[in-house]
């Protein structure tokens, strides 16, 4: 009897201990794609005759960032992504940030889901916002911006509480100095079997 107290009373101290805080979230490396981006981009741009390079192989941030060819650059740009994902990029890849549209998705914990933006931003500052629709998981969201370099730089962080009665909380950030870089969002849901189903909107200012 005196044993079944103790093991209650311990399960009870277990049960009403905090949780243990959640790892520092980092930018999603993703060199790989990144690198192939960038080199697509300076491609082109030559095409484009946008800018010229200044060595073959060199690769200039602002290859038709601000040149009146940027639609046309971001539209061969789209066509690249989707044939690398398709053809040798992970099966479940990082998904493109499509800018000024609503993009929904799930993300089952422990598991991440990476955005990355097709091509260089062509605007100082991008807004960011994310809404929990539904689910329980505990995630952390991390924006950064990745140099030419493949050099990633944390912009801003913040996270959705595990449980389902924050569902329609809605988190907007806005960060800048992204002109000329690849902006990645990266989702990590942190609670094993749980879920969080949201909705991403990115927009440049």
């Amino acid at each position: 009897m005196k044993r079944t107290v103790v093991i209650a009373s311990l399960l009870i101290l277990a049960m009403n201990l905090p949780s243990s805080s959640a790892p520092a979230a980092e930018c999603k490396s993703i060199a790989q794609i990144t690198s192939d981006i960038w080199k697509k981009w300076a491609a082109v741009g030559a095409a484009l005759g946008c800018q010229a390079l200044a060595a073959e192989g060199d690769i200039s941030a602002n290859v038709c960032a601000n040149s009146s060819k940027y639609p046309e650059a971001v539209n061969q740009m789209l066509a690249f992504y989707n044939q690398e994902v398709n053809n040798n990029w992970a099966e479940i890849g990082p998904r493109k940030i499509e800018f000024g549209t609503s993009q929904e998705g799930d993300v089952i914990g422990p598991g991440e889901r990476v955005f990355i933006s097709p091509a260089p931003v062509n605007k100082d500052s991008v807004t960011i916002k994310i809404k929990k629709l539904d689910g329980r998981a505990r995630t952390s969201v991390v924006i950064c911006k990745i140099t030419q370099n493949n050099i990633p730089t944390k912009l801003a962080e913040f996270e959705f509480a595990e449980g389902d009665g924050n569902a329609g909380e809605e988190i907007t950030k806005t960060v800048s100095g992204v002109r000329n870089q690849l902006v990645q969002v990266h989702l990590h849901a942190e609670t094993v079997s749980r879920r969080l189903h949201y909705s991403l909107r990115a927009d440049k200012n």
